[in-house]
């Protein structure tokens, strides 16, 4: 008996620093000239369980996009999966359809996801580097400026949501050069409780939309 209260009492215990635990997501996207690069990597307890999604090139066709990717898992990041994918233009426009049909559908579950997580994701680290450049000196004077409008629109957002631990905002005009390059860095942390928590919300959501559904074809059927 006293075995089984100890295991049941080591389960609870591994449970709770589980449930407490936060994954860490890491944002990272570099444009120099015509060379993109972004990634996408979330871990758990200093890269011990790591996931990583890079795309290193993006080219632009006339019809859509094609990028490389790369997946990797692990703390030594063992590759496990690359190739190429081609996206077109028409197809981009049908999913960005979908999101704004499923935000009008399910407006209400999105908010209160919204409202629960205020506050609760916090941003550790923001560096954001752009150097842009039109070739004309007004013009890039002009969108520098724009710019600094937009970050500053951006980070006030944040701070509705999100708790900014340290951001670092750098906006440089190039009067040389005709060109944008940028440099983007951000680690985002959350508990895992709080994501366990937003998969039962949406889950009890649409099992009562299901039964709200199936209610009302009963009702006309009948």
């Amino acid at each position: 008996m006293n075995r089984v209260i100890f295991f049941i009492a080591i389960l609870i215990v591994l449970a709770i620093i589980i449930l407490l635990s936060k994954i860490n997501i890491v944002i990272e996207y570099k444009k120099k000239y015509k060379d993109d690069v972004f990634v996408l990597s979330f871990f758990l307890y200093k890269g011990l369980i790591k996931y990583k999604y890079e795309v290193p090139s993006v080219d632009t066709k006339g019809t859509g996009i094609l990028y490389r990717f790369i997946k990797e898992k692990g703390k030594k990041e063992k590759k496990i999966k690359e190739g190429k994918e081609y996206t077109t233009y028409s197809s981009i426009i049908d999913r960005i359809k979908n999101v704004k049909l499923f935000y009008s559908r399910h407006c209400s579950l999105i908010k209160k996801i919204q409202n629960f997580l205020r506050c609760k994701i916090i941003l550790k680290n923001l560096n954001f580097n752009m150097k842009l450049g039109t070739g004309d000196a007004l013009q890039t004077s002009i969108l520098t400026g724009l710019s600094w409008t937009f970050s500053g629109i951006i980070i006030s957002f944040l701070y509705q949501f999100i708790k900014i631990e340290k951001k670092q905002i750098i906006i440089q005009p190039d009067y040389k050069g005709k060109s944008i390059n940028l440099d983007l860095y951000c680690i985002f942390n959350v508990r895992i409780v709080y994501i366990i928590v937003i998969g039962f919300t949406v889950l009890i959501h649409f099992i009562k939309n299901r039964v709200i559904t199936f209610k009302a074809q009963k009702c006309v059927g009948g």
